[in-house]
């Protein structure tokens, strides 16, 4: 009789354990990743590599000024989140984001880690536009200059989108000019550059 009220016991102590860590957990929720090979990312046409040459499902890198990456989703939350994964990246790049619409400038990306979206508010869907704006000039036939790219975390109520299907693309070939250097004021920014511009003019008439 005793052992049997001491299994009770030990099973009521334990279903009320149990219980106590469920909230703990249901709460532990690390949110949605879109990976480098969901169809909610584009990626623009001849200037990424991968894990695996072009492709891989780790991450896509790249050392092209102007190179640009795009997110899409929805989500259910009245307060999104998102953050920009970055893995093993050169320390010297800086990128700008366009997020709904909304413009964000010269982030200094880490080599590792994520950059936390700005800007982003409301339930419903979202667009997120990342621009490489310039990359160190050094090492670069080797990658050795790249900005890698490992997804997007949203939050727990994100659901990722269909990204639009790729267009006609035009790749600009130039040499520093095109790259955007000094083109900001004596800065060097592709953003403020004649091929961004060129690039946003083609993109409005159709292409990527």
């Amino acid at each position: 009789m005793y052992y049997m009220k001491l299994l009770a016991i030990l099973s009521f102590g334990l279903v009320s354990l149990a219980l106590i860590s469920m909230p703990a957990r249901a709460q532990d929720i690390s949110g949605v990743t879109i990976g480098v090979t969901s169809p909610a990312v584009r990626f623009s046409p001849g200037n990424w590599s991968g894990d695996n040459g072009r492709g891989g499902d780790i991450y896509r890198q790249s050392w092209v000024p102007g190179a640009w990456v795009k997110f899409y989703w929805s989500t259910t939350s009245t307060t999104p989140s998102a953050s920009l994964l970055i893995t093993n990246a050169n320390q010297n790049n800086a990128i700008s984001y366009f997020v709904d619409g909304k413009f964000t400038d010269n982030i200094q990306a880490p080599t590792t880690g994520s950059v936390v979206i700005a800007g982003l508010s409301g339930s419903g869907p979202h667009e997120l536009d990342v621009y490489l704006k310039t990359s160190e000039q050094a090492a670069r036939w080797n990658n050795g200059s790249s900005w890698r790219v490992a997804g997007l975390l949203l939050d727990s109520g994100a659901t990722p989108s269909i990204a639009p299907k790729l267009r006609p693309w035009v790749l600009e070939i130039g040499d520093s000019i095109t790259e955007g250097v000094a083109a900001d004021n004596g800065s060097s920014s592709n953003l403020a550059d004649y091929s961004f511009l060129t690039g946003q003019a083609l993109n409005q008439a159709g292409y990527d």
